[in-house]
């Protein structure tokens, strides 16, 4: 997945979308875990020792590409079995997309981890359930009693809290920014 984000932000950088010339990327640790089974190691460089002619240059996004491709052939891995561990260009997109928005989410909120109100895990199922500081304190000012209970412990349609239920993260919440007004 690494590699994919990497390649994906250099595109956009220079005004490209990745979409229009990659279809996907192959997540190939679980790959090789299947296909090559009984190892103690799948880090390319081991991999590549044991299994293939090719020297392999670590730290070269080409020598990967090409290592693992070799590797591939040597396995003799189907295209159904390489097609079973794709993720499209566009999840990564979407990825990253969701990871920027929810740094840029939890830096509205790292005052509220400064002060001890909330733990830097508590911030980051916040910031990554679309919410920011803006959203707790219109909830807030909406319902002091209930505003910031309801955005963070509503269900989704599976049943899990989209951030917390617990009563003691709500209360402190709710006093930081009653006590703000």
């Amino acid at each position: 997945m690494f590699d994919s984000r990497v390649i994906v932000r250099v595109f956009k950088t220079v005004g490209l979308c990745a979409s229009d010339f990659f279809v996907g990327f192959t997540d190939t640790l679980p790959l090789c875990r299947e296909s090559i089974l009984n190892r103690e190691s799948y880090k390319l460089i081991d991999l590549a020792k044991d299994i293939s002619s090719r020297h392999y240059d670590a730290h070269d996004a080409l020598s990967d590409a090409q290592t693992f491709q070799e590797l591939m052939v040597c396995v003799k891995v189907s295209s159904d079995m390489l097609l079973k561990h794709i993720f499209s260009t566009q999840f990564v997109i979407e990825n990253i997309s969701f990871a920027d928005t929810t740094s840029r989410y939890l830096c509205s909120l790292q005052h509220l981890v400064d002060s001890n109100i909330l733990s830097k895990i508590t911030a980051n199922k916040i910031a990554s359930s679309d919410l920011h500081f803006q959203h707790l304190s219109l909830a807030c000012q909406r319902d002091a009693v209930n505003g910031i209970k309801f955005v963070l412990s509503h269900n989704y349609a599976t049943g899990k809290v989209c951030v917390t239920s617990n009563s003691r993260i709500i209360s402190s919440l709710q006093q930081h920014f009653i006590n703000l007004k």
